[in-house]
């Protein structure tokens, strides 16, 4: 059985994800989705693939909720310009006149 350093579903790359990992000081999340999909045709295939897009979702819901912003305006139609120049179609009503925008668009596509 290989140790923790080194094991063979790792140790076959260049580099071992592990060193890519602390070496660009890279988040959980991201982390794990590295770590998942190095090894997954050499450990655990397909659990390792879902884990991967498990954590995926996860870093997909922390992006989308740093790119919401909600907008005041009982006016609000069509598309609308948010900061950054990004323009903004997706919107929906919070209720009380508020709404929340996903920008869309240059940068955030």
């Amino acid at each position: 059985m290989a140790g923790v350093k080194n094991p063979t579903h790792y140790s076959r790359w260049k580099i071992e994800p592990i060193e890519f990992i602390r070496a660009n000081n890279l988040d959980a999340l991201r982390a794990n989705i590295i770590k998942y999909i190095m090894r997954y045709d050499a450990k655990d295939g397909q659990k390792d693939l879902d884990k991967a897009k498990e954590y995926l979702r996860y870093l997909e819901e922390d992006w989308s909720k740093r790119n919401e912003i909600c907008v005041t305006s009982p006016d609000i139609a069509g598309t609308l310009t948010v900061s950054g120049g990004c323009t903004a179609a997706m919107f929906a009503n919070v209720g009380d006149d508020r709404f929340l925008v996903r920008p869309i668009g240059r940068d955030h596509s």
